[in-house]
């Protein structure tokens, strides 16, 4: 299973910007819709984001990075205003055109609760993911 679809790999890669002159890197926006993709969809219940919108953060083990604070702070970079939590989140993804396939939440969950959540809705419809939500789609 390749760490991301091949569009949004894609995507990264076309709008990398040089670091320091020695080597490509994602720009801003796709900096931060990759690390949420990777907090989201490869860390989930891994992660210290809360579940919910009124679940409380989780707590980290000593030495370990929080994904919540880390996305706080590139949405304060980015002047964005949206809750950090696992499911607002996938809604943010979504409302951005980065929400993962549906094969692909099927397939995370397999062992991931919190994935089944994102997988429930969609057996129902037989469509392509959740419809997006978020009121903060980013301009590209």
């Amino acid at each position: 299973m390749p760490y991301y679809p091949p569009h949004l790999a894609e995507e990264i890669l076309e709008s990398a910007v040089d670091y320091k002159g020695m080597y490509p890197v994602p720009d801003s926006r796709r900096h931060m819709l990759s690390f949420i993709y990777h907090a989201v969809y490869h860390k989930a219940e891994q992660s210290d984001l809360p579940f919910g919108a009124g679940d409380k953060q989780k707590s980290l083990d000593k030495g370990k990075h929080s994904h919540a604070d880390l996305i706080r702070s590139l949405f304060h970079a980015m002047d964005i205003n949206e809750p950090v939590s696992f499911l607002s989140l996938h809604q943010f993804l979504l409302a951005n055109g980065w929400g993962a396939p549906t094969d692909l939440l099927r397939k995370m969950g397999v062992k991931s609760r919190w994935h089944r959540e994102l997988y429930k809705p969609n057996r129902k419809r037989r469509g392509r993911g959740s419809s997006a939500s978020s009121s903060c789609a980013i301009p590209a």
